[in-house]
């Protein structure tokens, strides 16, 4: 039986639509962090002790584009009519488990680059313990590459410095042999 709370939950695209549609009209959102600690409650296990992130550097967004009238709800595919340019400034070092995750960003452009695969599979499995069956259709990677084109951005997903993933040019992610041969040793790992 399918959850019905996931099937009305919003994608990822809509929620940063709806979050960026209050932020359109020239809006800058500078944030600075020097050794910020975020306590992460697991949400698969409440009793669990919470996750402790670090952030370390800054971050910028900035849009260009026209604000809707007063109280007026758009869908998201007006995003990019009213955000006309969405620009990132990044230079933000996340780390979790004494692992540091580079986020870098000028422009539309955003690399993200984990230090290993090791890094990447956990962040990208989700909590330990079983997992629940996805949705139908639910596909992460197209789901994301879709949030990239709806902002404008070019995202680019990497592990030790080499591409891996890039989101939000053409109609799908354009997944890179590096990610191929990073899956294969994961495999081999038993990861």
């Amino acid at each position: 039986m399918a959850d019905s709370s996931s099937q009305n939950a919003p994608n990822w695209a809509d929620t940063a639509a709806s979050l960026l549609s209050k932020l359109s009209g020239g809006v800058e959102l500078s944030c600075a962090f020097d050794q910020i600690e975020l306590q992460v409650p697991n949400a698969q296990n409440p009793a669990a002790p919470a996750a402790t992130w670090r952030l370390n550097g800054s971050l910028r967004i900035r849009t260009r584009g026209e604000n809707p009238a007063s109280g007026q709800q758009l869908p998201p595919a007006t995003l990019p009519i009213l955000i006309k340019g969405l620009e990132i400034d990044a230079r933000l070092v996340i780390s979790y488990n004494d692992d540091h995750v580079q986020v870098a960003g000028t422009g539309n452009y955003l690399i993200v680059n984990f230090p290993n695969q090791r890094v990447l599979d956990a962040a990208t499995s989700g909590p330990p313990g079983p997992k629940k069956p996805k949705p139908p259709g639910f596909d992460p990677l197209q789901q994301l590459h879709n949030l990239a084109r709806t902002l404008g951005l070019v995202l680019e997903l990497r592990v030790a410095g080499k591409t891996h993933v890039t989101f939000g040019i053409g109609g799908a992610p354009k997944i890179h042999f590096n990610a191929v041969l990073g899956k294969i040793g994961s495999f081999f790992r038993g990861n």
